[in-house]
């Protein structure tokens, strides 16, 4: 967490927190998706917002309540289906975590647009 602008070390803290309440180190998969460069820069960029919008509580709040039935591969391919043609993994994955935390994308939007694009390819 190297940025000027926060505690890098609170924000690894809060992040390790957060997938600790979310059971994600409960799982060998959900811990090896999380603890990647795209993952962790998106909870930084949400850290990061939280603290500047004096919001992280309510960003907290919002994450943990749908990180608990999401996983991490989950997160990233919605954030591919929504956005793969305007970014990259890290981009569109900070899309969804701070969408997340806003309160702007919840858990069932992106099992909806899982299942709609497993129809399509079963169409197909």
């Amino acid at each position: 967490m190297n940025n000027e602008t926060i505690d890098g070390a609170d924000c690894f803290c809060w992040m390790l927190s957060l997938m600790d309440e979310a059971r994600w180190f409960e799982d060998r998969g959900m811990l090896v998706g999380a603890l990647t460069d795209h993952v962790m820069k998106g909870f930084e960029s949400v850290y990061i917002e939280g603290v500047r919008e004096k919001a992280l509580p309510e960003y907290t709040t919002r994450l943990l309540k749908e990180l608990r039935q999401l996983s991490p591969k989950l997160i990233v391919s919605y954030g591919h289906l929504r956005d793969s043609s305007t970014m990259d993994k890290r981009g569109y994955t900070k899309g969804v975590l701070v969408d997340i935390a806003k309160g702007v994308v919840d858990a069932q939007e992106i099992f909806r647009l899982a299942r709609e694009a497993g129809d399509k390819v079963a169409i197909a």
